[in-house]
């Protein structure tokens, strides 16, 4: 299923504002680059194609940046009578112990088209 790409483009967005707030609050450059998310745009559209069904996941590496991941569907909800995905992100980086964790939900607003959802 490709109704998830507009997911794809908004996580891009999600990620790099995440990397300007990880920089304002840790006081540390968040090392995660454009072929990263490159990678995890990839990864998406993987499980999209498989129906993007909870429990869904798949891991990333990239052999360029040496970073590694996963993005997995964690659940569907409904919100305000539309079919809405929560998805989770695991990133970790070569030269950082712990793994950085991101949750995001998306909701279909259109037939096919779905968006970043913010409550």
């Amino acid at each position: 299923m490709r109704r998830w790409a507009l997911i794809i483009a908004g996580l891009g967005a999600c990620l790099l504002a995440g990397q300007a707030l990880a920089a304002a609050f840790n006081g540390v450059e968040f090392p995660l680059r454009r072929a990263d998310i490159e990678m995890i745009r990839k990864t998406e559209a993987i499980i999209a194609d498989r129906g993007a069904e909870v429990g869904d996941e798949e891991a990333w590496t990239n052999p360029e940046t040496g970073s590694t991941g996963r993005v997995k569907v964690l659940r569907d909800f409904m919100e305000r009578g539309r079919d809405c995905k929560e998805v989770g992100y695991e990133v970790k980086f070569p030269n950082l112990n712990d793994p950085y964790l991101f949750k995001f939900s998306y909701c279909e607003v259109a037939e096919g088209e779905w968006k970043l959802y913010f409550r």
